[in-house]
Protein backbone atom coordinates (compact mmCIF):
# COMPACT_ATOMS: atom_id res chain seq x y z
CA UNK A 1 0.00 0.00 0.00
CA UNK A 2 1.24 3.19 -1.05
CA UNK A 3 -0.27 5.82 0.94
CA UNK A 4 0.13 9.53 -0.10
CA UNK A 5 1.34 11.82 2.35
CA UNK A 6 1.18 15.08 0.59
CA UNK A 7 -1.58 15.94 -2.02
CA UNK A 8 -2.98 18.24 -4.07
CA UNK A 9 -6.74 18.11 -5.69
CA UNK A 10 -7.89 20.85 -8.53
CA UNK A 11 -10.94 22.45 -7.89
CA UNK A 12 -13.91 24.61 -9.38
CA UNK A 13 -14.66 26.73 -6.41
CA UNK A 14 -18.34 25.03 -6.62
CA UNK A 15 -19.91 24.39 -3.13
CA UNK A 16 -21.05 21.12 -3.99
CA UNK A 17 -17.21 19.96 -5.59
CA UNK A 18 -15.78 21.35 -2.51
CA UNK A 19 -17.61 19.09 -0.21
CA UNK A 20 -17.01 16.04 -1.75
CA UNK A 21 -13.12 17.10 -1.72
CA UNK A 22 -13.60 17.20 1.67
CA UNK A 23 -14.70 13.78 2.00
CA UNK A 24 -12.42 12.53 -0.56
CA UNK A 25 -9.72 14.35 1.74
CA UNK A 26 -11.63 12.91 4.92
CA UNK A 27 -11.12 9.07 3.58
CA UNK A 28 -7.46 10.10 3.05
CA UNK A 29 -6.71 11.60 6.57
CA UNK A 30 -8.34 8.21 8.27
CA UNK A 31 -5.57 6.30 6.36
CA UNK A 32 -2.82 8.54 6.69
CA UNK A 33 -3.07 11.08 10.10
CA UNK A 34 -0.16 13.08 8.74
CA UNK A 35 -1.39 13.41 5.30
CA UNK A 36 -1.42 16.89 3.83
CA UNK A 37 -3.90 18.03 1.40
CA UNK A 38 -3.84 21.61 -0.61
CA UNK A 39 -6.74 22.39 -3.02
CA UNK A 40 -6.15 24.65 -5.87
CA UNK A 41 -9.43 26.72 -6.90
CA UNK A 42 -9.52 30.09 -9.10
CA UNK A 43 -12.60 31.19 -7.08
CA UNK A 44 -15.15 31.23 -3.85
CA UNK A 45 -12.07 30.80 -1.71
CA UNK A 46 -13.29 33.26 1.14
CA UNK A 47 -16.98 31.78 1.13
CA UNK A 48 -15.47 27.86 1.24
CA UNK A 49 -12.48 28.77 3.65
CA UNK A 50 -15.12 28.82 6.12
CA UNK A 51 -16.22 24.95 6.14
CA UNK A 52 -12.39 24.36 7.11
CA UNK A 53 -12.53 24.68 11.52
CA UNK A 54 -12.46 20.78 11.83
CA UNK A 55 -9.74 20.12 8.79
CA UNK A 56 -6.63 20.98 9.81
CA UNK A 57 -4.88 19.04 7.74
CA UNK A 58 -7.08 20.68 4.63
CA UNK A 59 -5.46 24.03 3.11
CA UNK A 60 -6.93 26.31 0.24
CA UNK A 61 -4.89 27.71 -2.98
CA UNK A 62 -6.61 30.39 -4.72
CA UNK A 63 -4.68 30.76 -7.58
CA UNK A 64 -6.36 32.32 -11.47
CA UNK A 65 -5.55 30.46 -14.35
CA UNK A 66 -3.30 32.89 -16.22
CA UNK A 67 -1.18 32.37 -12.83
CA UNK A 68 -0.25 28.89 -13.19
CA UNK A 69 3.54 30.18 -11.75
CA UNK A 70 2.24 30.73 -8.58
CA UNK A 71 2.11 26.75 -8.03
CA UNK A 72 5.81 26.56 -7.53
CA UNK A 73 6.13 26.82 -4.30
CA UNK A 74 4.15 23.49 -3.86
CA UNK A 75 6.56 21.65 -6.66
CA UNK A 76 9.47 22.74 -3.98
CA UNK A 77 7.32 21.91 -0.70
CA UNK A 78 7.58 18.12 -0.98
CA UNK A 79 9.63 15.08 -2.78
CA UNK A 80 6.99 13.24 -3.74
CA UNK A 81 3.58 14.76 -4.36
CA UNK A 82 0.51 12.85 -5.39
CA UNK A 83 -1.81 15.44 -7.82
CA UNK A 84 -5.97 14.36 -8.02
CA UNK A 85 -7.56 15.51 -11.18
CA UNK A 86 -11.33 15.55 -10.88
CA UNK A 87 -13.91 13.41 -13.12
CA UNK A 88 -16.03 14.58 -15.88
CA UNK A 89 -17.92 14.19 -18.80
CA UNK A 90 -16.53 16.62 -21.03
CA UNK A 91 -12.89 17.75 -21.05
CA UNK A 92 -10.07 18.59 -18.37
CA UNK A 93 -8.31 21.63 -19.45
CA UNK A 94 -5.16 21.09 -21.19
CA UNK A 95 -3.16 23.59 -18.81
CA UNK A 96 -4.67 21.44 -15.94
CA UNK A 97 -3.56 18.17 -17.56
CA UNK A 98 0.15 19.86 -17.84
CA UNK A 99 0.01 21.77 -14.18
CA UNK A 100 -0.73 18.23 -12.63
CA UNK A 101 2.37 16.50 -14.68
CA UNK A 102 4.39 19.05 -13.70
CA UNK A 103 4.36 19.29 -10.09
CA UNK A 104 4.27 14.97 -9.57
CA UNK A 105 7.46 14.84 -11.75
CA UNK A 106 9.50 14.65 -8.28
CA UNK A 107 8.65 11.08 -7.33
CA UNK A 108 4.73 11.79 -6.80
CA UNK A 109 1.96 10.31 -8.70
CA UNK A 110 -0.80 11.83 -11.08
CA UNK A 111 -4.17 10.83 -10.91
CA UNK A 112 -7.26 11.51 -13.59
CA UNK A 113 -10.18 10.18 -15.24
CA UNK A 114 -10.17 9.01 -19.20
CA UNK A 115 -11.92 11.98 -20.33
CA UNK A 116 -12.73 13.84 -24.41
CA UNK A 117 -9.58 15.59 -24.50
CA UNK A 118 -6.09 14.80 -25.23
CA UNK A 119 -3.16 13.29 -23.29
CA UNK A 120 -4.79 11.47 -20.56
CA UNK A 121 -1.69 9.49 -21.33
CA UNK A 122 -0.04 11.99 -19.09
CA UNK A 123 -1.81 9.98 -16.04
CA UNK A 124 0.09 7.58 -13.76
CA UNK A 125 -3.22 6.46 -12.73
CA UNK A 126 -5.74 6.47 -15.54
CA UNK A 127 -9.41 5.67 -13.80
CA UNK A 128 -12.41 5.21 -15.90
CA UNK A 129 -15.41 8.06 -14.92
CA UNK A 130 -18.81 5.67 -14.50
CA UNK A 131 -21.75 8.28 -14.73
CA UNK A 132 -24.11 5.07 -13.28
CA UNK A 133 -22.03 5.34 -9.89
CA UNK A 134 -23.25 7.60 -7.32
CA UNK A 135 -20.37 10.20 -7.40
CA UNK A 136 -19.16 9.92 -3.37
CA UNK A 137 -18.54 6.12 -4.38
CA UNK A 138 -16.10 7.41 -7.65
CA UNK A 139 -14.18 9.37 -4.77
CA UNK A 140 -14.03 6.22 -2.96
CA UNK A 141 -12.53 4.23 -6.08
CA UNK A 142 -9.50 7.19 -6.01
CA UNK A 143 -8.42 5.80 -2.85
CA UNK A 144 -8.58 2.24 -3.79
CA UNK A 145 -6.69 3.39 -6.70
CA UNK A 146 -3.99 2.84 -4.41
CA UNK A 147 -4.43 -0.13 -2.54
CA UNK A 148 -6.35 1.56 0.32
CA UNK A 149 -9.59 0.13 1.61
CA UNK A 150 -11.03 2.89 3.39
CA UNK A 151 -13.39 3.00 5.89
CA UNK A 152 -17.04 3.56 4.97
CA UNK A 153 -19.00 6.34 6.49
CA UNK A 154 -21.59 8.61 5.09
CA UNK A 155 -20.27 11.98 3.83
CA UNK A 156 -20.70 14.30 6.69
CA UNK A 157 -19.26 17.89 7.16
CA UNK A 158 -18.36 18.35 10.61
CA UNK A 159 -19.02 22.01 11.86
CA UNK A 160 -20.09 23.52 15.13
CA UNK A 161 -23.89 24.60 15.48
CA UNK A 162 -23.95 28.27 16.58
CA UNK A 163 -26.97 29.44 18.65
CA UNK A 164 -25.92 33.07 18.12
CA UNK A 165 -26.69 33.05 14.54
CA UNK A 166 -30.44 31.50 15.27
CA UNK A 167 -30.92 34.14 17.73
CA UNK A 168 -30.44 36.73 15.70
CA UNK A 169 -33.30 35.66 13.99
CA UNK A 170 -35.18 35.02 16.32
CA UNK A 171 -35.62 30.76 15.55
CA UNK A 172 -35.22 28.17 17.76
CA UNK A 173 -33.86 24.84 16.79
CA UNK A 174 -36.04 22.79 14.56
CA UNK A 175 -38.91 25.16 14.72
CA UNK A 176 -38.16 26.27 10.99
CA UNK A 177 -37.96 25.04 7.46
CA UNK A 178 -35.26 26.50 5.46
CA UNK A 179 -36.52 26.80 1.53
CA UNK A 180 -33.45 27.47 -0.73
CA UNK A 181 -35.25 27.92 -4.44
CA UNK A 182 -32.35 29.93 -6.21
CA UNK A 183 -30.23 27.58 -9.31
CA UNK A 184 -27.39 28.94 -10.87
CA UNK A 185 -29.85 29.32 -14.07
CA UNK A 186 -32.90 30.80 -13.45
CA UNK A 187 -35.07 28.72 -15.31
CA UNK A 188 -33.66 25.62 -12.83
CA UNK A 189 -35.07 27.92 -9.64
CA UNK A 190 -38.15 27.43 -7.75
CA UNK A 191 -40.94 30.13 -8.75
CA UNK A 192 -42.34 32.50 -5.87
CA UNK A 193 -45.47 30.86 -6.57
CA UNK A 194 -43.95 27.65 -5.61
CA UNK A 195 -42.02 28.76 -2.57
CA UNK A 196 -45.45 31.02 -1.40
CA UNK A 197 -47.61 27.71 -1.92
CA UNK A 198 -44.92 25.25 0.13
CA UNK A 199 -44.38 28.14 2.76
CA UNK A 200 -48.27 28.59 3.17
CA UNK A 201 -48.68 24.61 3.62
CA UNK A 202 -46.21 24.68 6.24
CA UNK A 203 -48.30 27.30 8.35
CA UNK A 204 -51.30 25.41 8.08
CA UNK A 205 -50.23 22.06 9.18
CA UNK A 206 -47.61 23.33 11.55
CA UNK A 207 -48.73 26.71 12.55
CA UNK A 208 -45.60 28.13 14.89
CA UNK A 209 -43.27 26.78 12.23
CA UNK A 210 -41.36 29.63 10.79
CA UNK A 211 -40.21 30.01 7.29
CA UNK A 212 -36.54 30.89 6.40
CA UNK A 213 -35.47 31.49 2.57
CA UNK A 214 -31.89 31.84 1.80
CA UNK A 215 -30.41 32.24 -1.16
CA UNK A 216 -26.73 33.48 -2.19
CA UNK A 217 -26.00 37.27 -3.96
CA UNK A 218 -27.07 36.10 -7.44
CA UNK A 219 -30.56 35.42 -5.77
CA UNK A 220 -31.22 38.79 -4.64
CA UNK A 221 -34.04 39.28 -7.02
CA UNK A 222 -36.04 36.26 -6.11
CA UNK A 223 -35.83 36.68 -2.24
CA UNK A 224 -37.04 39.97 -2.56
CA UNK A 225 -40.14 39.04 -4.66
CA UNK A 226 -40.94 36.50 -2.24
CA UNK A 227 -40.10 38.47 0.36
CA UNK A 228 -42.30 41.54 -1.05
CA UNK A 229 -45.32 38.66 -1.48
CA UNK A 230 -44.43 36.93 1.98
CA UNK A 231 -43.31 39.48 4.60
CA UNK A 232 -43.39 36.79 7.36
CA UNK A 233 -40.97 34.43 5.43
CA UNK A 234 -37.44 35.28 7.24
CA UNK A 235 -34.21 35.52 4.36
CA UNK A 236 -30.77 34.30 5.03
CA UNK A 237 -29.22 35.86 2.08
CA UNK A 238 -25.32 35.79 1.11
CA UNK A 239 -24.10 34.73 4.26
CA UNK A 240 -20.84 33.48 4.90
CA UNK A 241 -19.92 29.62 5.46
CA UNK A 242 -20.34 29.13 9.24
CA UNK A 243 -23.95 30.99 9.06
CA UNK A 244 -25.73 29.54 6.55
CA UNK A 245 -24.66 26.08 7.63
CA UNK A 246 -25.60 27.25 11.51
CA UNK A 247 -29.18 27.62 10.09
CA UNK A 248 -29.75 24.72 8.41
CA UNK A 249 -28.39 22.38 10.49
CA UNK A 250 -30.81 23.24 12.84
CA UNK A 251 -33.75 23.45 10.67
CA UNK A 252 -36.60 20.89 11.63
CA UNK A 253 -36.46 20.27 7.10
CA UNK A 254 -34.85 21.95 4.02
CA UNK A 255 -36.17 21.96 0.50
CA UNK A 256 -34.17 23.05 -1.94
CA UNK A 257 -33.08 22.79 -5.85
CA UNK A 258 -30.06 20.24 -6.69
CA UNK A 259 -27.67 22.80 -6.23
CA UNK A 260 -24.27 23.08 -3.63
CA UNK A 261 -26.13 24.13 -1.09
CA UNK A 262 -28.52 21.49 -0.97
CA UNK A 263 -25.17 18.78 -0.57
CA UNK A 264 -24.07 21.34 2.51
CA UNK A 265 -27.58 20.33 3.79
CA UNK A 266 -27.02 16.95 3.32
CA UNK A 267 -23.70 16.96 4.43
CA UNK A 268 -24.95 18.80 7.68
CA UNK A 269 -27.38 15.60 8.32
CA UNK A 270 -30.58 17.44 7.87
CA UNK A 271 -33.92 15.88 7.24
CA UNK A 272 -33.97 17.27 3.13
CA UNK A 273 -36.09 17.03 0.01
CA UNK A 274 -33.58 17.47 -3.09
CA UNK A 275 -35.62 18.41 -6.03
CA UNK A 276 -33.99 17.76 -9.63
CA UNK A 277 -33.63 20.04 -12.71
CA UNK A 278 -33.33 19.82 -16.22
CA UNK A 279 -29.13 20.16 -15.55
CA UNK A 280 -28.96 17.29 -12.84
CA UNK A 281 -26.47 14.77 -13.50
CA UNK A 282 -27.71 11.76 -12.24
CA UNK A 283 -25.13 10.51 -10.17
CA UNK A 284 -24.70 14.28 -8.76
CA UNK A 285 -27.94 13.62 -6.79
CA UNK A 286 -27.44 12.83 -2.93
CA UNK A 287 -28.01 8.97 -2.90
CA UNK A 288 -25.42 9.08 -0.11
CA UNK A 289 -27.78 10.87 2.15
CA UNK A 290 -30.12 8.59 4.34
CA UNK A 291 -32.38 11.30 5.52
CA UNK A 292 -32.78 12.71 2.19
CA UNK A 293 -35.85 12.63 0.26
CA UNK A 294 -34.87 13.04 -4.13
CA UNK A 295 -37.93 14.10 -6.01
CA UNK A 296 -37.45 13.85 -9.69
CA UNK A 297 -39.60 13.85 -13.47
CA UNK A 298 -38.48 12.70 -16.66
CA UNK A 299 -39.41 14.64 -19.10
CA UNK A 300 -41.87 12.55 -21.14
CA UNK A 301 -43.48 11.62 -17.80
CA UNK A 302 -46.42 12.87 -15.48
CA UNK A 303 -45.65 10.63 -12.47
CA UNK A 304 -42.90 12.66 -9.88
CA UNK A 305 -40.92 9.70 -8.35
CA UNK A 306 -38.06 8.95 -5.54
CA UNK A 307 -36.40 5.90 -6.55
CA UNK A 308 -33.16 5.39 -7.90
CA UNK A 309 -33.67 2.09 -9.07
CA UNK A 310 -36.09 3.63 -11.70
CA UNK A 311 -34.07 6.31 -12.57
CA UNK A 312 -31.05 4.24 -13.13
CA UNK A 313 -33.16 2.20 -16.20
CA UNK A 314 -34.63 5.01 -17.41
CA UNK A 315 -32.50 8.23 -17.04
CA UNK A 316 -29.11 6.32 -18.36
CA UNK A 317 -31.35 5.92 -21.56
CA UNK A 318 -30.80 9.68 -22.21
CA UNK A 319 -34.49 10.58 -21.10
CA UNK A 320 -33.67 14.29 -19.52
CA UNK A 321 -35.55 15.56 -16.30
CA UNK A 322 -38.66 17.80 -16.31
CA UNK A 323 -39.38 20.15 -13.72
CA UNK A 324 -41.15 18.79 -10.63
CA UNK A 325 -44.82 20.31 -9.98
CA UNK A 326 -45.42 22.82 -6.90
CA UNK A 327 -47.96 20.52 -5.78
CA UNK A 328 -45.86 17.23 -5.77
CA UNK A 329 -43.20 19.28 -3.84
CA UNK A 330 -45.88 20.62 -1.16
CA UNK A 331 -46.66 17.00 -0.72
CA UNK A 332 -43.23 15.77 -0.06
CA UNK A 333 -42.66 18.86 2.41
CA UNK A 334 -46.37 17.87 4.04
CA UNK A 335 -45.16 14.42 4.72
CA UNK A 336 -42.08 15.04 6.06
CA UNK A 337 -43.10 17.23 8.48
CA UNK A 338 -45.72 14.25 9.78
Amino acid sequence: MNTPRDIIFFHSGSVGDFLMYLFLAELFYRANPVVRISIVMPRNTSFLRGFLGSYPYVSILEISKWKPWRLLPLFFRSKSITVIINPTVGRIPLRAKLLGWFLSRRGGTLVGFKDKGPLCGLYSKLLFYDIHKPYHETLIDIVRAFGIEPPLFTPRLAIQSDSDELAERGLKPHRYVVIHPGALAPERSFSPDAVLAMAEAIRVKKPDMDIVVSGGPGDKKLLEEIKTRDPRVILAMALPALQISAIIKEARLYIGVDTGISHLACFLGTKSIVVAHSGTAVNWLPWYATQTTVLYRLREEKTVRQDLSYLLECRMGGKPFGPVPADAMVGALLAALT
